[in-house]
């Protein structure tokens, strides 16, 4: 992803894919339903119920949008990053695989070098080149870059930022939170900050203590 019109396209489709998704299934559950000889005011109540719960048919679409939106988020920090990199005419990159389950894709790539394009060539994280696709959470930094111990893959000790053991997810962030993060995700592609001196930002952003 270059520029941040390519990813408003990406994010575009992404949200039309899971609205396909969504409404095929909520279709299909609709028929099955009124098949079986239910009500149509039977049917409504099971919706209702669905949607207020975040059951199988809504809770698909909850997720869908904030996994979709927290992509966005870290993808434009990515973008803005690779522009500092470009304007300090920095050449040389490296691959830092992160994460709590590295997929088989990534982890060979951990301290690979090599130019940009080298790995446009061969596949950004996100993606899609990868078993995690929009999920991963790999960067490629400068070869400058100092942090965390390097020579290993990064593995978190916690459940994967922004999901799971976090009670607030990126997606439910205020503007001025939004803000906050996204500086902080830019100072960490950039190589500002250490993924640990990250999740500390983080943990402030959200109230989590």
């Amino acid at each position: 992803m270059n520029t941040y019109d390519e990813l408003g396209v990406k994010i575009s489709k992404m949200f039309d894919d899971l609205s396909l998704i969504v409404t095929s299934n909520l279709t299909s559950r609709i028929n099955s339903m009124r098949l079986s000889g239910m009500a149509v005011s039977e049917v409504r109540k099971v919706l209702i119920a669905d949607l207020i719960a975040g059951g199988r048919i809504f809770g698909q679409l909850r997720n869908g949008v904030k996994r979709i939106s927290k992509n966005a988020i870290e993808e434009a920090g990515n973008i803005a990053a690779q522009k500092v990199f470009e304007q300090q005419n920095l050449k040389q990159y490296k691959w830092i695989t992160v994460g709590k389950n590295i997929c088989p894709d990534c982890k060979p790539r951990h301290g690979e070098t090599g130019e940009l394009e080298y790995f446009k060539t061969i596949g950004m994280p996100k993606s899609e080149f990868s078993v995690c696709g929009h999920n991963c959470n790999c960067m490629v930094v400068p070869i400058e870059y100092k942090g965390e111990e390097l020579s290993k893959p990064i593995k978190y000790k916690g459940s994967t930022e922004g999901r799971k053991a976090r009670k607030k997810y990126i997606s439910d962030l205020t503007l001025k939170e939004y803000k906050s993060y996204s500086k902080l995700a830019d100072a960490r592609s950039a190589g500002k900050i250490t993924q640990n001196e990250f999740n500390e930002g983080l943990n402030k952003i959200i109230g989590r203590k």
